[in-house]
C-alpha cells in the first residue's frame, strides 16, 4: 500500500473522531470542524473517514437513518469481548468472546 502524506486536516478529523464516543457521521464531524477550518470540505471528511476505516484507524459502526457512523476505537474495551475483522469487508466489530 502506498504511503499517504499526513495532513493537518486528516489529523484533526482523526482527533475529533477519537475525542467522542457518539459515533458521529461525516456531516457531524464536518459541522464541528468547519468553524476552525473554513477551507475544509465535506468530501475531505468523507474521504478521510473511508481511509481511516480502510487502514484500521477507525471503523464504521453501521448506518443509521441513512448515514454511516464511525468510531476511532478499533479495540473493544467491553469485558468478555474481542474485536474481529471480516476478511472480505475488512470491517471490525466487537463480538463476545467464547467462554473457556
Amino acid at each position: 500500500m502506498p504511503t499517504r502524506k499526513n495532513s493537518k486536516k486528516r489529523q484533526v478529523i482523526l482527533e475529533a473522531l477519537a475525542a467522542t464516543t457518539a459515533h458521529p457521521t461525516a456531516q457531524e464531524l464536518y459541522q464541528q470542524l468547519k468553524p476552525d477550518y473554513p477551507d475544509l470540505s465535506l468530501g475531505t471528511v468523507y474521504r478521510n473517514l473511508s481511509l481511516f476505516a480502510e487502514e484500521g484507524d477507525a471503523m464504521s459502526v453501521g448506518v443509521f437513518r441513512g448515514q454511516e457512523r464511525f468510531d476511532a476505537r478499533t479495540v473493544c474495551s467491553a469485558a468478555g469481548s474481542s474485536t474481529c475483522r471480516c476478511p472480505a469487508s475488512r470491517r471490525r466489530s466487537c463480538v463476545p468472546s467464547p467462554r473457556a
